[in-house]
């Protein structure tokens, strides 16, 4: 009887942990982001941070120049989003 009321506490317990995972994750944040002309990788990379949508614009500016798009960064305006990895969003505004 303990061992079965316990097996039963324990699911209890880890589906409401679920639950609330599920229910109080943070929600994407989708935003439209401009590159314009002669944006450096560094001034792209602080006003995406800024925007919240990387976390890290050292990284971002590492990255442009580990892969060599650092200086194809290309002028628009971009749907970019915070669940894209930044590998993802730097491949996006160089194409």
């Amino acid at each position: 009887m303990f061992r079965l009321r316990t097996i039963f506490v324990l699911s209890l317990v880890i589906a409401s942990v679920g639950f609330l995972y599920l229910f109080t994750l943070p929600k994407s944040k989708d935003a439209m982001f401009t590159v314009n002309p002669g944006n450096s990788a560094q001034a792209v990379a602080v006003r995406l941070k800024e925007q919240g949508l990387i976390r890290s614009a050292s990284l971002f500016v590492f990255m442009t120049r580990t892969t060599g798009l650092s200086n194809r960064l290309q002028p628009g305006v971009y749907d970019v989003s915070d669940q894209k990895t930044l590998y993802g969003i730097v491949e996006e505004l160089s194409e």
